[in-house]
């Protein structure tokens, strides 16, 4: 089911400023909340950013390279949040662990394609996990 902010209520965050964000229904403001470079939590709902697979953090990542970049990408979407008008959730189904998967916009961007044009992620494959502790070649 696609759940995005209407025109009415783009016009009222545009109007009345400061951080806002979108689900169904459409809320002036929300709290958002960064779990690590491919998940958030918005008003309580933790969220997966579908199709990004980005570096875990924390004792999920498998080296401190990884730990390092998922840092790194974490701090840059918390970044682009902070800095947002209006966030636009677009719901697609169950992300596993309790999540809802979802797209999420940015201010008309798409933050998965941002989030791997930055370098700070890359697009998700099922049954592929990406090797963050490999040595760059190049």
């Amino acid at each position: 089911m696609k759940r995005s902010l209407t025109l009415a209520a783009l016009l009222f965050l545009l109007a009345f400023g400061g951080p806002a964000a979108a689900s169904d229904p459409p809320a002036p403001t929300q709290d958002i909340r960064v779990i690590d470079g491919d998940t958030v939590e918005i008003d309580g709902e933790s969220i997966r950013l579908k199709d990004l697979d980005a570096p875990e953090t924390g004792h999920r990542a498998r080296c401190r390279r990884e730990r390092i970049a998922g840092e790194n990408a974490t701090r840059a979407l918390q970044g682009l949040v902070q800095r947002s008008r209006t966030v636009t959730v677009t719901r697609t189904g169950d992300g596993g662990y309790g999540r809802t998967e979802a797209f999420l916009t940015v201010d008309g961007v798409d933050v998965t394609d941002w989030m791997i044009a930055q370098g700070h992620g890359v697009r998700w494959v099922p049954g592929r996990q990406h090797n963050w502790c490999a040595e760059k070649r190049r």
